[in-house]
């Protein structure tokens, strides 16, 4: 057993629980928590932050209790254009930021964690389905768009071409989104691959240059009175076993679509412990590395029906038809609203989208497929996954189809020794 410091409302308690860590939800105002610090790391000495570099932050220091759920990434930078140098004050798309990166990863006592490739797409999907309009209004600050206009009216605003923006990892990584808990006595390192072009990250007349001048994790720190320290040491001492469970997810690209009106897509193959809980489903046409067009945006193409299988279980049940010039979409829009109250476990599913089914149509119309209620189906080690669609014209020239697969993961680790093991 272990101690979980637990802090809701005005009140406090200690509690035993399996997971001995400190839970920080809601008020921090806990006799146990003497002070709470936001500190900056920045990447190791000699890093490049240029296109296609590396960059890598670490914390050595084990001592420190982090919260790392709430950490964010402070990025400062310009933006100019290639043919005359002169600086630019909008041309920034939602979430641009994230597009500058070609890979993000981190990693725990040099065990990779959790690592998403093509971040600006992978967290946008993720974010247009469970985000809720009124989280996205507090997002402007990490190069959010607020009002669900992405039509390229709107973008983030620079001074003179110079941005500063605080992006929290919980938008990157699924990692920092789901697992809640403080962690101490652990090494932690974060890897970002600069992209080599930034023409995913802007929509602009001409071609533009964004330079990185500053980049830093920004990690709240914790201080406990002399009980809750005496407690939390015992509990290294002990080398008690914390499980460190997660959400994560992974992106998987079909970058040129057949020009055809049906497609089977069978996406890959993976264990059933890793069978998704959630897929969303994306269509974008001829929109990557092209500046003169906004890559945030994702393309209906006349779909009509769509079926995902696990092996051989079909989400939804039933087949589902959509018809856009009809208007008989809200059987998709509808699949959209529901997704978020099953990720998060509410009991309200229509409360605060971030779409109304206008911007839904025009600027996400995503599928959200919920395969979470599947603990018993699967009685083979392995699982297909396949997704079959159709649509009501043939799909065009140059479309690329995402599937981000989101599953759960599980970690083993041992507070004194600091060994981690993946479970799941």
């Amino acid at each position: 057993m272990a101690y979980i410091f637990s802090l809701k409302g005005n009140q406090s308690e200690i509690k035993q629980d399996f997971f001995p860590t400190i839970q920080l939800d809601g008020n921090y105002s806990c006799g146990m928590i003497t002070s709470k610090e936001l500190i900056s790391y920045g990447p190791f000495s000699g890093s490049s932050l240029s296109h296609g570099s590396s960059i890598r932050i670490g914390i050595q220091n084990k001592d420190a209790i982090l919260s790392l759920s709430e950490s964010d990434l402070l990025i400062q930078g310009t933006i100019k254009k290639v043919d005359d140098g002169s600086a630019v004050t909008s041309a920034l798309i939602n979430n641009g930021i994230a597009h500058l990166f070609e890979v993000v990863s981190y990693k725990m006592n040099e065990q990779v964690i959790c690592t998403v490739y093509n971040p600006g797409v992978a967290s946008t999907l993720n974010g247009f389905a469970v985000l809720s309009s009124d989280q996205v209004k507090g997002l402007s600050n990490a190069s959010w768009i607020s009002d669900g206009q992405l039509d390229g009216t709107k973008f983030n605003l620079t001074k003179d071409g110079n941005f500063l923006f605080t992006v929290p990892l919980s938008l990157l990584l699924p990692f920092f989104a789901t697992y809640k808990k403080v962690i101490t006595n652990a090494r932690h390192e974060l890897s970002l691959t600069r992209s080599r072009t930034d023409e995913n990250a802007v929509k602009s007349a001409s071609k533009l240059n964004i330079d990185i001048t500053k980049i830093e994790w920004r990690v709240p720190t914790i201080h406990l009175n002399d009980v809750a320290r005496l407690h939390m040491l015992d509990l290294i001492k002990r080398n008690v076993t914390i499980n460190v469970a997660f959400r994560n997810y992974d992106l998987v690209t079909y970058p040129t679509l057949p020009t055809t009106h049906k497609h089977s897509w069978m996406v890959k193959t993976t264990n059933n412990l890793n069978a998704p809980r959630y897929v969303i489903f994306a269509m974008q046409t001829d929109r990557i590395d092209d500046f003169k067009k906004n890559n945030q945006i994702f393309d209906f193409n006349d779909l009509s029906s769509i079926r995902l299988f696990l092996n051989e279980r079909q989400f939804p049940q039933q087949d589902v038809f959509f018809q856009n010039s009809t208007g008989e979409i809200a059987t998709l829009y509808d699949m959209y609203l529901r997704f978020k109250s099953s990720y998060y476990n509410q009991e309200t599913t229509y409360e605060h989208p971030l779409f109304d089914i206008e911007n839904f149509m025009a600027f996400s119309p995503i599928v959200c497929f919920d395969c979470s209620r599947q603990n018993e189906i699967f009685t083979t080690n392995s699982v297909d996954i396949r997704i079959d669609f159709e649509c009501k014209k043939p799909i065009p020239a140059k479309t690329t189809a995402y599937m981000l697969l989101i599953s759960d993961s599980l970690f083993e680790l041992k507070m004194q020794t600091g060994d981690i093991k993946r479970i799941i």
